[in-house]
């Protein structure tokens, strides 16, 4: 059975990829460019995407163009940079046999290099996980996985055709701690079919009884008369997983204390990516695979989603990347902007201005964006430091969006609050 991502849910932090604003002139001659210029010892995170088909043929084919497309990324970079983590991304990754994962992971050691620091998180289907696949997980060196789970409702589930009980998520999380991956995420979800106040809270209080490390709240983007149900049910979510001990992150993510990512959050170390929240000092990602995305301080560049056109850029020896965007100077103040609101609820404008060289006045319609906030006490604005108050974490994406060019406009923003 298929583990697929319930399509009318929002898109992650890691799918925001302002694709609108992509074009092809940002291809492989772009690509190609960023790899050569990675430092020697830079760290680097790799981004595996991994739409897999079911047969075995089309699966075989796929993993040969994943090592191709490695290979040719390789020869770009010339040795240099030094690989801290690896993400399996796809909610379908254990469509994969284990040996297909050794497979890639042997490719990535004789490619880039791996050492005993690097992190290997992998997206899994609970539903098809068993005691030997965790063994054979763990052998291979995956540290972290993130089980999509959604709703433990049986209704809810029904609707979703993805019936998996708590029980069933109980003994897989149970194996991989029994074989030492003790970094363990759920995927939670408002806005379902069946879903109620009542029954979101019971699914959280059975999540939560299982103790992930982490979990991840999604929700549709709420419109009409939606927004008002969507809005309970998210905040519903939010209150009872804060109130079982879970720190809130950004502004979806929870971890408990002892966590990676809440120690991130508490020293200062915590990021923000198109990779989502993560304790990673990478600032390059580099994604492989069709779709996969590749994220470098000055640009973000897409690979060739078609499949066949994937195949025949590396049938050419050609990296598939099919487009992109250059990130200006503004661009990345932009970003580290984004950065500090979501991951520290705190930035000082003036200090990143001068940093990328961009005068402050580039921001004027930001900050004019941010009076509804600020006369709600959502935030606070002291000459070019920004702050928001923890009871206002909810809403630090909103926040942060009055930054981004191509989020909503001043009135917009004004009518969501």
């Amino acid at each position: 059975m298929k583990n697929q991502r319930p399509s009318y849910l929002a898109p992650r932090e890691s799918d925001l990829v302002m694709a609108h604003s992509f074009t092809p002139q940002v291809g492989a001659g772009a690509l190609a460019q960023r790899l050569a210029g990675i430092g020697l010892y830079e760290p680097i995170a790799l981004s595996i995407h991994l739409p897999f088909d079911d047969s075995e043929a089309q699966t075989s084919r796929y993993l040969d163009g994943l090592l191709d497309e490695m290979r040719l990324a390789a020869k770009a970079m010339a040795g240099c940079g030094r690989v801290v983590h690896i993400q399996f991304k796809g909610s379908r990754a254990t469509a994969l046999k284990v040996d297909h994962l050794s497979r890639v992971l042997d490719e990535i050691e004789r490619q880039f290099g791996l050492t005993d620091e690097t992190s290997l998180a992998l997206e899994i289907n609970p539903r098809v996980v068993s005691y030997q696949d965790a063994e054979d997980l763990s052998r291979l060196g995956i540290t972290q996985v993130s089980l999509a789970v959604y709703d433990f409702s049986p209704a809810v589930q029904r609707a979703l055709g993805q019936v998996q009980p708590a029980r069933m998520v109980t003994e897989v999380v149970a194996a991989f701690r029994v074989v030492g991956i003790f970094e363990i995420g759920f995927e939670m979800a408002y806005g379902l079919p069946n879903q109620s106040v009542r029954s979101i809270e019971k699914s959280i209080l059975q999540a939560v009884d299982i103790k992930p490390d982490q979990v991840v709240l999604a929700g549709p983007e709420p419109k009409g008369a939606q927004a008002g149900t969507c809005d309970a049910l998210m905040k519903a979510a939010q209150q009872m997983l804060t109130n079982q001990g879970y720190s809130m992150i950004g502004f979806n993510h929870f971890a408990l204390p002892g966590s990676s990512l809440a120690q991130a959050a508490c020293q200062g170390r915590l990021k923000h990516s198109l990779q989502g929240f993560s304790d990673t000092p990478a600032k390059v990602t580099i994604g492989f695979g069709a779709a996969a995305i590749s994220q470098f301080p000055n640009a973000i560049i897409q690979n060739e989603p078609d499949v066949a056109k994937y195949y025949e850029a590396l049938a050419s020896a050609k990296l598939p990347a099919a487009r992109g965007v250059h990130l200006s100077r503004e661009d990345q103040l932009r970003a580290a902007v984004i950065d500090d609101l979501l991951c520290h609820l705190e930035t000082d404008l003036a200090k990143h201005c001068s940093h990328f060289n961009v005068k402050l006045s580039a921001l004027d319609a930001a900050l004019k964006a941010l009076d509804p906030f600020a006369s709600k006490g959502v935030v606070t604005i002291r000459e070019s430091v920004i702050r928001i108050p923890e009871p206002g974490r909810a809403m630090a994406q909103r926040v942060a969006n009055v930054f981004d060019v191509q989020k909503p406009t001043h009135t917009q923003l004004s009518s969501a609050l």
